[in-house]
């Protein structure tokens, strides 16, 4: 029986896909305190983001939660940023998704918090908390690659290097060690520590969750 029970609970499992749409009212664009920030053009069938010594983030709310399990994305990059030993502080293209835990901002929180992080924490449903941002990154250098860390900026920023740019047009798919409860998308793309100039052109997101039928 418990043979049978394991086959016809697996059976029920699927993985469904959820294209992001590119609509600007979709999409929140938010700005850092001491940065310049991003251009951002909303094209017919994909998102712009214009990079000079800039930064700011792109936060897409889903309509629900989703337990993400791998996601894919097409990119068209053009311009460059500079060779780094040390882990980039700015980066082509971080996907960040935006994960429910067991932390909230609190009263205190809400009065001192950046806006940004003000920003984050509203993204969680009602009653929820979050955990963090866990932000899945395409960086300049070969030498980067799997290497991850919690950003010294916030230790609600976990970021891994999934891939290194290759060449103009790239696609790049992958699936996360366990599924994250998602509740918002945070891309982030900049430029500002390094004085960089390039374009990153998203021509395609799609996230792929477990759902049982």
């Amino acid at each position: 029986m418990k043979i049978v029970f394991l086959i016809t609970f697996f059976s029920l499992l699927a993985v469904a896909q959820t294209t992001i749409p590119f609509e600007r009212s979709k999409w929140t664009e938010l700005k850092y305190n001491n940065f310049s920030p991003n251009k951002v053009e909303y094209l017919t069938d994909s998102l712009k983001v214009n990079v000079d010594s800039s930064a700011s983030p792109l936060v897409y709310k889903l309509d629900q939660v989703l337990e993400v399990s791998s996601f894919d994305v097409i990119l068209k990059i053009n311009g460059d940023l500079p060779e780094s030993k040390e882990f980039e502080d700015d980066s082509f293209f971080r996907l960040g998704l935006v994960v429910l835990g067991d932390n909230h901002l609190g009263a205190v929180g809400k009065l001192f918090a950046p806006k940004w992080a003000q920003e984050l924490f509203k993204l969680a449903p009602d009653g929820a908390g979050l955990d963090k941002i866990y932000f899945f990154n395409i960086a300049r250098s070969k030498n980067q690659l799997d290497k991850e860390r919690i950003n010294p900026a916030s230790k609600y920023m976990f970021e891994k290097v999934i891939a290194v740019r290759d060449g103009e047009a790239q696609e790049v798919k992958y699936t996360l060690s366990k599924p994250l409860d998602t509740a918002a998308l945070w891309i982030s793309i900049d430029g500002d520590t390094t004085k960089s100039k390039f374009t990153t052109e998203i021509k395609s997101i799609k996230l792929n969750s477990i759902k049982i039928n």
